[in-house]
């Protein structure tokens, strides 16, 4: 406690894999956002200039497939910049919710959606077309929620850097439980 974990070996690796094709993601416990965000503020102000961004995710708004490619431009931008994005483990576990919850209703559509419109009697094609509109609204989200996704995996080199880790993966306390497929995990 108190070596200098957040607030020397966390900046140094983070400059040293944001590369540009790697996202580097700093996930720390919500009471460290803050002091975390304004210590990589500092460290990279003056010699070293890389953006700091945050990640702020809930999965109870309803973001619009707009919203949600806005989303991934930005943390692609993030990562083509060689900058950092900083977040918490409930929003992570709430982007991997939303997205789960979406891909689930995608599979679940109603049977009424195999039907030709034309087949059904007129009271049920306004349904048929709501359902639909639906449909097809939840898919463009949980794409462009799967492009997100993405950026943190084996193949787009993501990088997931979780400061104190024993709380992080704690089995009784922890939010957050495999958000990335891959990570370097390093004990901050």
């Amino acid at each position: 406690m108190g070596a200098g974990k957040t607030t020397v070996i966390g900046p140094i690796l983070a400059m040293m894999l944001a590369d540009g094709k790697s996202l580097v993601t700093q996930v720390m416990p919500k009471a460290l956002l803050e002091m975390s965000r304004s210590v990589l503020r500092r460290a990279f102000s003056s010699v070293v200039n890389k953006r700091i961004y945050t990640l702020e995710f809930d999965r109870s708004t309803d973001d619009s497939e707009k919203q949600l490619n806005k989303l991934f431009i930005r943390l692609d931008r993030a990562r083509q910049a060689r900058g950092i994005v900083v977040t918490t483990p409930e929003a992570i576990k709430s982007l991997m919710l939303k997205y789960v919850d979406l891909l689930q209703s995608v599979q679940a559509a109603s049977t009424l959606l195999s039907v030709p419109a034309a087949r059904l009697p007129l009271v049920r094609q306004d349904r048929a077309v709501s359902l639909a509109t639906e449909l097809r609204e939840n898919e463009l989200k949980a794409d462009a929620l799967h492009r997100i996704v993405q950026l943190w995996t084996k193949e787009e080199n993501g990088v997931a850097l979780l400061d104190e880790v024993d709380l992080l993966l704690h089995p009784l306390r922890s939010e957050l439980v495999r958000a990335c497929t891959h990570t370097i995990v390093v004990k901050l």
